[in-house]
C-alpha cells in the first residue's frame, strides 16, 4: 500500500512538471524536428508542438522538405534564468537559404491552458439565468437569449474625446469574468473598444481580465482608435507579466503608427484572376489562420478585389474573426462593394453575418 502511494506521488510531482514547445515556420517552409529522445511524427509540417517536456535543455535537430538537414540548435526551457513548471515555450522558426542558418527566435511563454474539469461548471446555487435575458446593461450591450449584441457608440466621425461610463466597463468586466473559454473573453473585449471610446484606466481594467499576453497585445492596437487618452498608454505596462511582452508593448509605443489599421486604398478595377488565384494558393500553404492572416495584410493590401474574388479568398479561412475582420479591413479594395452583402455565404454563424449588414450598414 506504501509503495502505491509513493508511485502516486512521484507520477504527480513528474507530471506537474512537464513543459511544452511550440514551434512554429516564419515562412513557408515546412519541417521536421527530433529532439533529445522524444520520438515525434516523422512528417514535414509548418508548426510541431511538442509535449510533457521534463528536461529544461533540449537538443533539437532539424530538416527541411526541400533538401537542407541535420539543422542543429539548442535551446533552454528556462523563465528569467530559472526553471519553470507547467509552461508553454513558442518559438518561430527561421532558415535563411541564403546563409543556410538556422534561427529559432523566441515569441511567448505562457501558461499551459488546462481545460476546466468537469468542463460544464455545476449550476449555481442562486438562479441567475432571469437576472443574464433580455435585458440591456447600460449603454454597452443588450442580451439575448444568453448572447450579447454591443451597441456602437464611436461618434460619427470616428473621433473619441470623452470616455464611455465607468457602468460600461463594470458590466464589461462581469460579462468577461463569467465566461470561462478565453477566446470568447477576448471577442467580447474586443467588441467593447471597439465600440466605445475609452480612457487608458478603463482598458488597464478589462487587459487584467485577459489570461494570455497576446491577447491582451492584440486588443491594446484593436483599441488605439477609441482611447481617449493616448498621453497615459504608458501606464497599461503594468498589465503585463512576462518581459517579453514588455518589451514588445515598448516597442509598440515607440511606433504608434502600427496600430492604426486602416487601409485607405480606393479600387475601381479588379485583379486578374489569375493573380487572385495566385495569392489563394500561397494562402493554402499555411496551417493557420493566423498565419493567413498576417500573410494577407502583408501581401494583398494593394490588391483589388471583386466580391466574388474575395469570397473564394476568405473560404481559405477557418473561422469566422478573421474573416470578417479581413472584410473591414479590406472594405476599399472591393470594386463593387453593393454585391458585398454576397459574402455572408462564407460565414458559419448566424451572428457573424448579423456583424457583416451592421457593419455595411454604417459604411454606405
Amino acid at each position: 500500500m506504501f509503495l502505491r502511494v509513493a508511485f502516486f506521488l512521484l507520477l504527480t510531482l513528474v507530471l506537474s512538471a512537464q513543459n511544452n514547445l511550440i514551434i512554429f515556420s516564419s515562412t513557408t517552409n515546412h519541417f521536421n524536428v527530433k529532439c533529445n529522445e522524444i520520438n515525434l511524427k516523422d512528417t514535414f509540417q509548418q508548426e510541431v508542438k511538442i509535449e510533457s517536456i521534463l528536461k529544461d535543455t533540449l537538443h533539437l535537430s532539424f530538416s527541411l522538405e526541400k533538401g537542407n538537414s541535420n539543422l542543429k540548435y539548442t535551446i533552454f526551457l528556462l523563465e528569467k534564468g530559472k526553471n519553470v513548471q507547467k509552461k508553454e515555450f513558442i518559438y518561430s522558426f527561421e532558415f535563411n537559404a541564403n546563409t543556410k542558418k538556422l534561427k529559432l527566435i523566441f515569441i511567448a511563454v505562457n501558461d499551459i491552458d488546462i481545460l476546466p474539469n468537469p468542463l460544464l461548471p455545476s449550476k449555481p446555487k442562486e438562479d441567475t439565468t432571469y437576472k443574464w435575458r433580455n435585458n440591456v446593461y447600460g449603454n454597452l450591450f443588450e442580451l439575448k437569449e444568453g448572447k450579447p449584441e454591443f451597441f456602437f457608440n464611436v461618434p460619427k466621425d470616428g473621433v473619441c474625446i470623452k470616455a464611455m461610463p465607468d457602468e460600461n466597463v463594470v458590466h464589461a468586466i462581469k460579462l468577461m469574468v463569467r465566461t470561462q473559454i478565453d477566446l470568447e473573453k477576448y471577442k467580447f473585449a474586443r467588441e467593447v473598444v471597439k465600440s466605445n471610446c475609452i480612457s487608458c484606466k478603463q482598458l488597464s481594467q478589462i487587459l487584467k481580465v485577459l489570461n494570455f499576453e497576446l491577447d491582451k497585445l492584440k486588443l491594446l492596437k484593436e483599441s488605439y482608435n477609441t482611447i481617449v487618452d493616448k498621453s497615459n498608454l504608458k501606464t497599461l505596462e503594468e498589465c503585463f507579466k512576462f518581459e517579453s511582452s514588455k518589451k514588445e508593448f515598448k516597442d509598440i509605443l515607440s511606433n504608434p503608427n502600427s496600430m492604426i489599421l486602416k487601409n485607405k486604398i480606393s479600387c475601381v478595377i479588379a485583379e486578374k484572376d489569375s493573380i487572385i488565384n495566385g495569392l489563394i494558393d500561397a494562402l493554402r500553404l499555411f496551417s493557420t489562420d493566423y498565419e493567413k492572416y498576417q500573410y494577407m495584410k502583408e501581401k494583398a493590401s494593394v490588391y483589388c478585389f471583386s466580391t466574388n474574388q474575395f469570397k473564394n479568398t476568405l473560404i481559405v479561412f477557418m473561422h469566422d474573426r478573421e474573416k470578417l475582420d479581413l472584410t473591414k479591413q479590406f472594405y476599399n479594395n472591393i470594386t463593387d462593394k453593393e454585391k458585398l452583402i454576397n459574402l455572408k455565404d462564407v460565414f458559419s454563424y448566424q451572428e457573424s453575418n448579423a456583424n457583416l449588414i451592421d457593419f455595411l450598414k454604417q459604411n454606405n
